[in-house]
């Protein structure tokens, strides 16, 4: 299995047929992750929403904390997913202080550990990036060097009852990403369906693991030698009320612009 230090050519071949590979990721940061995650979720809305960033007028991307109630966004219209979500990347911290919000010393902890994953992310996206460019002469390292401050962790937590509540098992519409790579580190028990028709399967992942699998601008750049894949998230099975309400992840979002 691939390591963070290096891809070989073979799985570089696989990541670029496949669209998707299976590489070794540490998960001993997650119990600390989630258990801040849940702690800040139990806050009061009105306090969360001290932590939402909304894109500016220059071009910035959202950054912090998003709520998504099921009602239509954007200009397709098309309904959102029920999801409370965190965007996470290295500026973050610093937009909080020069907010003036207010954080207890557990949140400076989690911010820390955030950091550190999304170091790790970045790091294992340049990997990947290195042996594609080996491969076949891409130029994705330096792209990814120079983005880096715009590639981000998602933390998200599918609301389960509401999107059954509004007739829906796919709680994450089908899609491809729209970045270079994205790395699905983590989920709370399996429910990402990755392929179409046929070849639609359920991810599996296992301990110390992450899915890596390529998004529209490594297609694009790449005229699809690099093929993107489509996935989305369904829960299938038949919920009790003693169930847990969410359904937890944590993704990594590599992107070159």
């Amino acid at each position: 299995m691939p390591t963070l230090s290096y891809i070989t050519n073979d799985a570089a071949k696989r990541l670029t047929k496949q669209g998707k590979i299976t590489i070794h990721f540490p998960h001993d940061f997650i119990q600390g992750i989630m258990a801040g995650w849940h702690e800040f979720l139990r806050e009061p809305e009105q306090y969360k929403q001290q932590w939402t960033f909304a894109p500016a007028t220059n071009g910035s991307k959202e950054d912090g904390y998003f709520l998504r109630d099921g009602t239509p966004r954007g200009k397709s219209a098309v309904r959102d997913d029920f999801k409370e979500i965190l965007h996470f990347r290295e500026h973050l911290p610093l937009l909080l202080r020069q907010r003036g919000v207010s954080s207890s010393t557990s949140y400076h902890e989690w911010l820390a550990n955030m950091e550190e994953l999304r170091v790790q992310c970045a790091r294992t996206a340049h990997a990947i990036a290195v042996g594609l460019d080996r491969l076949h002469g891409f130029n994705f390292a330096e792209q990814l060097r120079q983005a880096e401050d715009i590639s981000f962790i998602r933390l998200i937590s599918y609301d389960l009852f509401r999107s059954r509540n509004a007739g829906r098992t796919i709680i994450g519409k089908g899609h491809t990403d729209g970045g270079y790579l994205t790395l699905h580190i983590w989920d709370e028990y399996p429910g990402l369906f990755i392929g179409m028709g046929q070849d639609r399967m359920l991810y599996r992942g296992m301990p110390n693991t992450a899915l890596a699998f390529c998004g529209d601008q490594a297609e694009r750049a790449t005229a699809e030698v690099c093929k993107t894949l489509y996935h989305q998230v369904s829960d299938e099975r038949t919920l009790m009320p003693q169930d847990a309400a969410t359904r937890d992840a944590i993704i990594y979002f590599a992107d070159l612009f």
